[in-house]
């Protein structure tokens, strides 16, 4: 389900900005806290290099690594993916919004990469909420009609639709969790870690800090968690 923006203490606002003008990015650099990144969906990708870097902290190698990956694969969404990802943990807004809209950008009209555009957009609506765009739940919707026209979606691609929905205010909580709630294999784990996810930090914008916590442990008890892969 396309996760989650914070302010400069690894915070969402209490509320998101619906209206005015966009604000202006502070040039301090940005870190997410170490809690955030230990819920924090976990993307392999396809440099390996870069996974271990991401693991001892090291973001400014793990997105070299994928720099490197994406010159001798210029077309690698999943290279691109995570590198927008680890952008988005260091505090590179730009970077990452850049990232997921060129996905974006070069996918929505491919039906077989429906799932990467769905999932850039969720993650894209994220950060540009942060940032008090007032148009990003628009965007997101505007992107999700374009997906919807190129089919119907099912199988494990409705993951990422139902992220939108969710984001968009279309469906609840409880109805995605149930939604997720099955198969019980490694697919089902992942997609219910995510929906904990996404829930809790739908929680903290809200201001519930409790019920945020809550749905992070409960994400964390996911047998796979730790080794979490998407269903590209």
């Amino acid at each position: 389900m396309c996760s989650a923006g914070g302010n400069r203490n690894g915070r969402v606002p209490a509320t998101p900005e619906v209206g005015g003008t966009e604000p202006t990015e502070s040039s301090a650099p940005r870190h997410r806290s170490r809690r955030d990144e230990m819920v924090l969906p976990r993307f392999a990708g396809e440099n390996p290099g870069s996974r271990a870097r991401f693991e001892l902290g090291d973001l400014d190698g793990a997105i070299a690594d994928l720099t490197e990956s994406m010159r001798h694969s210029p077309l690698s969404e999943v290279s691109r993916m995570n590198r927008g990802y680890f952008r988005w943990l260091k505090g590179d807004l730009p970077g990452a919004i850049a990232d997921f809209r060129a996905i974006i950008e070069s996918g929505s009209g491919n039906i077989n990469r429906r799932n990467s555009v769905c999932h850039a957009a969720c993650w894209l609506y994220w950060i540009e909420s942060e940032r008090g765009q007032n148009r990003a739940a628009e965007e997101l919707a505007q992107t999700m009609e374009k997906v919807d026209r190129l089919g119907p979606t099912g199988g494990p691609k409705i993951w990422y639709r139902l992220e939108a929905d969710l984001l968009l205010g279309r469906i609840t909580e409880e109805q995605l969790i149930a939604k997720v709630a099955v198969p019980a294999d490694r697919r089902g784990d992942s997609n219910r870690f995510q929906a904990l996810f996404f829930t809790a930090q739908l929680r903290r914008r809200a201001g519930d800090e409790a019920g945020a916590l809550e749905r992070f442990r409960r994400a964390l008890q996911i047998p796979n968690a730790p080794q979490f892969q998407p269903d590209w």
